[in-house]
């Protein structure tokens, strides 16, 4: 204890019956630390009183802000001003427009918030007749898509018609009408479907992706009438004039040479150019023609 006790006086007492009783008289003296403590007081100060308004003014806008921001948002999810009206196409050449909605499936009459732009962008690109494709909100009604389109520069495919475009990745054939674009057909190659939408590792298709960039290159025009590359294999490579069913036998290699020696043959026998039946240009030293009548030289 904090309290000394300084003295005790004792004192006779005596009791009813006679007996001697003590009684003890205790002087306490409260030490300086004890006589200093002050009470506890509660105090709450204007500094305390205000900061806990704050506390409570900022909470109840935050609630206030929630409930307009919920309310809102509820508003537009269901507010007939904001429905898919319209879906735009843009940047198609080839795929038609009902064959890129059909892919990308944009409810119309739908809210426009409800519309998953990411879905409607991942249908597209998993298509392997794009390379790429955008999605966008136009307010207040108007989904609008943009794609790009793989360039087409052959047909081939043994059982099912395909494409190809000039990076060597293949797609099922586009159903639109080409304006005045050139293709060629690729015969000899077959492609399966596990191939479809990826890049060709087939060294016959490679080759005659090749030979198509090196004609368009050189703008031959005695080989202006060339339609279709037959590669049964890479050193088979053949031109083929489809409508007469010429063949002009190129092979593996050398491709500029040879081209430019089958331009000067066509150039010097132009006007028995008709009658040929084919071209053999393999042989390093020499060239092989082979006319309709059956005679070659």
């Amino acid at each position: 204890m904090d309290n000394k006790i300084l003295f005790s006086k004792y004192r006779n007492k005596p009791d009813i019956k006679g007996t001697k009783t003590y009684k003890v008289t205790r002087i306490v003296l409260k030490t300086e630390a004890a006589a200093v403590r002050p009470k506890a007081k509660i105090t709450l100060s204007f500094a305390k009183f205000l900061k806990a308004g704050k506390i409570l003014l900022i909470a109840g806008a935050a609630a206030g802000l929630g409930y307009a921001v919920f309310t809102g948002v509820d508003r537009l999810n269901n507010s007939p001003e904001f429905e898919v009206k319209e879906v735009k196409v843009k940047g198609n050449k080839y795929v038609s427009k009902n064959e890129i909605l059909a892919i990308a499936k944009v409810e119309t009459r739908r809210n426009m918030f409800g519309v998953k732009l990411k879905d409607v962008q991942s249908r597209l690109k998993g298509n392997p007749q794009f390379k790429g494709a955008a999605v966008n909100r136009v307010f207040p009604g108007t989904v609008e898509i943009e794609v790009t389109e793989r360039d087409p520069v052959a047909y081939l495919g043994e059982n099912k018609l395909y494409q190809a475009d000039a990076e060597g990745i293949t797609f099922p054939a586009i159903k639109s009408f080409f304006h005045g674009k050139r293709l060629y057909v690729f015969t000899g190659i077959n492609i399966s479907l596990s191939e479809v939408g990826k890049k060709t590792t087939s060294k016959s298709l490679k080759q005659a992706l090749a030979m198509v960039e090196k004609l368009e290159t050189k703008g031959v025009p005695y080989l202006n009438d060339v339609m279709a590359v037959d590669v049964p294999c890479p050193e088979e490579l053949s031109l083929v004039v489809q409508n007469t069913k010429q063949v002009y036998k190129l092979g593996e290699g050398n491709w500029d040479e040879k081209i430019d020696k089958l331009s000067c043959l066509l150039k010097s026998i132009n006007e028995r150019k008709k009658d040929i039946a084919y071209v053999d240009l393999r042989f390093r030293d020499e060239a092989v023609v082979s006319f309709k009548n059956n005679k070659a030289n």
